[in-house]
């Protein structure tokens, strides 16, 4: 007899080794000679969300508190032959607040993990395989871009200018966020638009994705504040532009959300740069240059590289394509 359907949560912790490459971190039941690697993680209790489930499981199996959230990677559904039931997962994507050892053994505390030893260590795409294959849906490509990359897709510290070039990967992370950004506040926005450098293919960028939301009122909008919390965003007010809501999101930044009303000046403005720039090669290449230019001159004067850009930005939108 099939039982009822278990639900359950894991925790994928993704971190930048010495060598750039980036790892996954695994566990081993070493005393109970499993052969496969686990990741944290297990069922879902009372009135749990699945993200806190995955918080709650992954502190009782390693003693990791502070895990910086990064999006949710996916729900799957399958039969388990072992407890005879059905299991719905639901993974996410974290990145340690600190650094951690490259090895260690916690011993658990909490119910049937209590006394279990957890062997953790770091493995790269490379070992994917010897992961447990009720772990693997979604340990590919399309899903976690990041593993199989080297050097890290997204993230600029505070006051810096820092110009990468182009990741074909931008568009992939921002199809990821936007799946988790629908999921949050879905119902409250008319459309979600990838923007900024990130954008244009070829362009060399901050290593910051820029998301434009819009929505149809901009006080009624202040309802995403809360939801939006839930998946790692910060509110910033307007942040410099009127009528804009501005969030962001990783440490150091990894995303940008710029809400407006769809229809503002401010939204359609900043689609049709990103549409001039994607649709004239030219502009987009005097574009690239000018940032150059700019990152060079001002490497710790964000205000002054922003400005020079805005100038740009200006000329280009008021003369048109």
């Amino acid at each position: 007899m099939t039982e009822p359907l278990v639900h359950k949560a894991f925790a994928f912790i993704i971190r930048y080794g010495a060598d750039e490459r980036c790892e996954l971190l695994v566990l081993e039941l070493k005393s109970v000679g499993y052969e496969f690697y686990r990741l944290p993680g297990g069922n879902i209790e009372g009135d749990e969300t699945p993200l806190e489930a995955a918080r709650r499981e992954t502190l009782e199996e390693s003693g990791i508190e502070n895990l910086q959230f990064v999006r949710k990677i996916g729900t799957t559904r399958y039969f388990k032959p072992y407890i005879q039931s059905d299991v719905e997962r639901t993974d996410f994507l974290f990145k340690p607040d600190s650094n951690l050892p490259d090895e260690w053994e916690y011993i658990g505390t909490v119910g049937p993990e209590a006394g279990v030893v957890f062997a953790y260590s770091w493995i790269s795409a490379d070992s994917i395989p010897r992961v447990d294959p009720e772990l693997r849906t979604f340990l590919t490509r399309d899903h976690i871009p990041e593993l199989f990359c080297r050097g890290p897709l997204l993230g600029l510290n505070r006051g810096k200018v820092n110009i990468s070039p182009y990741r074909a990967e931008w568009n992939d992370l921002f199809e990821l966020e936007k799946e988790n950004i629908e999921e949050a506040v879905g119902e409250y926005v008319e459309d979600i638009q990838h923007v900024g450098s990130t954008s244009i293919p070829g362009m060399s960028a901050k290593p910051v994705l820029d998301i434009a939301v819009a929505v149809i009122d901009f006080d009624e909008a202040r309802i995403c504040i809360e939801p939006l919390a839930g998946i790692g965003y910060e509110f910033r007010g307007e942040n410099g532009i009127p009528r804009r809501h501005f969030f962001r999101k990783g440490a150091p930044r990894s995303h940008h959300i710029h809400m407006f009303e769809k229809t503002s000046a401010d939204w359609e403005e900043i689609v049709l740069f990103r549409d001039y720039l994607r649709s004239n090669q030219s502009l987009a290449e005097e574009y690239r240059k000018l940032k150059g230019d700019l990152a060079h001159r001002f490497p710790k004067d964000r205000q002054s590289y922003q400005a020079g850009k805005g100038e740009f930005i200006e000329g280009v939108i008021k003369k048109g394509p």
